[in-house]
């Protein structure tokens, strides 16, 4: 694909496109020319840049190849949705060749336009308005939004609700003449080896109960076995991703010997984190949070140094979380 790119344009030398994986020598450097100097213009990359890689200036995203994965498909999506003011960015453009939005059920977000794209058979995607760029973390609403668990080896597609009703039923069931579980009803504590028994008993191939699918089915960003079989036993409400948070907020406030007027000033990070997925530094200069002054506010009672790195503190210690 590299090759044929710069084929097209050889007033670039060779220059326009460069492969990017971890066969080649020194891909770091690679990926700061992509980064950093006006060439190449295009990454050609099979399975590098996919997660843990920002380039804000990322305009478009092509999709040579099918994927199952909603994970990997929302961090491969997530490449271009970082905002890039500098250039005046407002929008990116997928195109998507074996139609993984579809399979995804993605194509509402409206982030398809133009008339590049063609999906399986040759057929012209439809050009979409105009979309203001969203913000995306390693987990957004869209992954949220799934109705399905992924499990087992082969990913088979489970609806959540069912899969929810079906881990209930078992685990009230189980509780009549299951010792293990009959002892978590009972209150009483188990052994690490009890615990593991436990999970390998409810992880076999017919439901694929594990904390993973559990999390996911339930949309929630943490949470133990035990702490879930509680709950199908009536015995105890699993917390929102808001009040998880919140109880997390406090505990990391304490760890950090805050006076009362900072404490007060991250309290509203925190909310602002809560309605958006994480902190960013870009947010205090925009509303509702400018009209507030916060920028000014947190630099006077943080530094600007120390701004930074509490924001980026609260978001690793807060809201860097994994869903299914």
């Amino acid at each position: 694909l590299a090759y044929y790119l710069n084929q097209l344009h050889p007033e670039h030398d060779g220059r326009y496109a460069e492969v990017i994986t971890s066969d080649i020598p020194d891909a770091d450097a690679a990926i700061r020319r992509f980064k950093k100097e006006a060439y190449p213009m295009v990454a050609v990359s099979v399975d590098m840049l996919t997660t843990g890689f920002d380039c804000r200036e990322v305009l478009h995203l092509v999709l040579c190849r099918k994927i199952f994965s909603p994970i990997l498909y929302q961090q491969i999506r997530g490449r271009g949705t970082r905002t890039a003011p500098h250039i005046g960015k407002k929008r990116f453009v997928i195109y998507d060749f074996f139609r993984n939005h579809e399979y995804f059920n993605d194509s509402e977000t409206d982030i398809f336009e133009g008339p590049g794209g063609a999906g399986a058979g040759g057929k012209q995607r439809r050009a979409g308005g105009p979309a203001e760029l969203v913000e995306l973390g390693i987990q957004d609403d869209w992954l949220d939004s799934l109705t399905y668990v992924e499990v087992g080896p082969t990913g088979e597609r489970v609806d959540k609700k069912v899969y929810v009703t079906n881990w209930e039923d078992t685990i009230q069931q189980a509780a009549k003449d299951d010792p293990i579980i009959k002892k978590v009803k009972d209150g009483q504590p188990l052994t690490e080896e009890e615990e593991r028994a436990l999970g390998e008993k409810l992880n076999r191939p017919e439901n694929y109960f594990n904390e993973e699918n559990l999390r996911a089915a339930y949309r929630r960003a943490s949470g133990n076995i035990i702490e879930f079989v509680r709950h199908a036993l009536g015995l105890e409400k699993l917390k929102s991703k808001d009040e998880e948070i919140t109880e997390n907020f406090h505990a990391w406030l304490v760890s950090k010997n805050v006076t009362p007027e900072q404490a007060q000033y991250l309290a509203l990070l925190k909310n602002r984190g809560l309605a958006t997925g994480k902190v960013e530094l870009e947010d205090l200069f925009e509303p509702p949070l400018s009209i507030l002054n916060a920028a000014d506010v947190g630099i006077e009672l943080f530094g600007e140094q120390g701004l930074q790195e509490i924001v980026a503190d609260m978001n690793q210690s807060l809201f860097a979380r994994k869903v299914g």
